[in-house]
This record gives structure tokens, sequence and C-alpha cells, in this order.
């Protein structure tokens, strides 16, 4: 009710931008969890969460893409081809020690 008319998908691209500025992990996961299955667009999220980055600093998107990515990699949320193999690319300088983010090893 508090979005009004806003469409449902741009309300949860207002939150999670929000709580990522905030840097409020548990309702970002939250919200990031509910707009992913009320198939909000994956790029449209990253879209958002860059527009963020302005206000709420690169170390809290850096910090926002890796609760995603382990998010995809723990199964809490459903990924396209895409972006489950960004969660599951290692190497990526440096990412990977900035947001403590492990990844099963190759086979």
């Amino acid at each position: 009710q508090a979005r009004g008319t806003m469409p449902l998908a741009t309300a949860y691209l207002c939150v999670i931008a929000a709580h990522a500025c905030a840097g409020a992990w548990p309702l970002f996961r939250w919200q990031l969890s509910a707009a992913i299955a009320d198939q909000v667009d994956e790029g449209t999220i990253v879209e958002a969460l860059l527009f963020m980055a302005f206000l709420g600093s690169v170390p809290n998107f850096a910090r926002a893409c890796g609760a995603w990515q382990a998010m995809i990699l723990a199964g809490e949320v459903s990924a396209s081809e895409a972006f489950r193999t960004w969660a599951e690319l290692s190497g990526q300088g440096g990412y990977d020690e900035a947001t403590g983010v492990s990844r099963k090893p190759s086979a």
C-alpha cells in the first residue's frame, strides 16, 4: 500500500538500493530475494545498484554484489545462466578477497 501506484518492480529497486546504501544487509538480502521471486529483471537490479554506488559508495556496491553472489551460490535465489556463470567465476581481480565470498573448487 505504501507504494501507491508505483509499479512493484520499481518499489523493489528503490528499497534494494536504499538498503545497500545504508549497509542494511539482512534487509537487502530479504528484498533482493523477494524481487527475484517476483521476477524483477536481474539486469534492472544491477542498474539500480550501479546508480546506488554514486550515493552509497563503491564499497557498498561491492558488498551488495557479494551478497547477491553468495545468495546465488547458496541456492537462496534463482539466477539466469549469465548470472550463475558470474557467481561461479573466480579470480575477479581482488573481488573475491574484498567480498569474502568463497567459491566451490573447479572440477
